[in-house]
């Protein structure tokens, strides 16, 4: 059995039986199909550093982030990242490819929400259709930012409280100064211009959770792919530490891979 595959199938079922995304297989709710439409668009970016000539990689990566907007309009963090990554790899020509790729497809929803606000009887479509993009209305963004200053303490403590899941580290309390270590080694080494993509969906998101006043439990769950992702790196990165002073360790080529 090839290595490449096995260590794809580890990082599947790591990341598919994590107890923060197997919450959501009792509820038919949108949160598992936008972490599949952000693991694709994560593959995408990935390949397109092979092939910085083509204008299928932008369009590709716009249906995909358009697609994932109109499953949660929290797929902004992935349309952020996806302008960088295509403004990076084929400049102006690459980002109108994927900004016109994504208003074509999000556009159209945009424009009938606004037109239809209020229009429906049922309670739940006018609140999922009463999107707010004022950000506070008429008040200043001083005051806009002080109000949110409890919204984002509050999201934090649920963020660093949910690693504990994440990691299921309450099984393996000896285990924390390692989990604590190994991610963070994890995203140093992640630092690669390769990586753009990752780093500005991954930060993007983070600002997401921290500010917006709602429950962070359904923001956590895009995260948990990459932060499992980091956790192996840093075992890939602390590996081949080990190995430079001496000695051999089982898994080397497994752990090489899903890094």
């Amino acid at each position: 059995f090839p290595t490449a595959r096995l260590a794809a199938l580890i990082f599947a079922v790591l990341v598919c039986t994590n107890p923060i995304l197997f919450t959501y297989t009792d509820y038919v709710v949108s949160d598992l199909l936008y972490v599949l439409l952000a693991l694709a668009a994560l593959c995408i970016a990935r390949t397109s550093t092979d092939s910085r000539a083509s204008t299928a990689n932008p369009l590709r990566l716009a249906a995909i982030s358009g697609l994932a907007c109109l499953t949660r309009l929290a797929a902004a963090p992935l349309v952020l990242a996806g302008a960088v990554q295509s403004f990076l790899r084929r400049g102006w020509r690459g980002l109108g490819y994927f900004g016109g790729g994504v208003l074509l497809l999000v556009a159209p929803w945009l424009y009938w929400v606004s037109a239809n606000r209020g229009s429906s009887t049922f309670a739940l479509f006018r609140y999922y259709g009463a999107y707010d993009f004022s950000a506070g209305g008429s008040r200043g963004a001083g005051e806009w930012l002080a109000s949110r200053g409890p919204i984002v303490a509050g999201n934090a403590h649920y963020l660093l409280s949910a690693f504990d899941l994440l990691y299921l580290l309450p099984l393996m309390p000896w285990l924390v100064p390692f989990v604590a270590a190994l991610p963070a080694l994890g995203m140093i080494v992640s630092l690669r211009r390769e990586d753009t993509f990752v780093w500005v969906f991954f930060l993007a998101s983070v600002a997401l959770l921290l500010i917006w006043p709602f429950h962070p439990g359904r923001y956590v769950a895009p995260l948990v792919p990459l932060l499992i992702l980091f956790l192996f790196r840093g075992m890939a990165t602390a590996e081949r530490w080990l190995r430079s002073a001496g000695g051999d360790y089982p898994f080397k080529e497994m752990v090489a891979k899903i890094a």
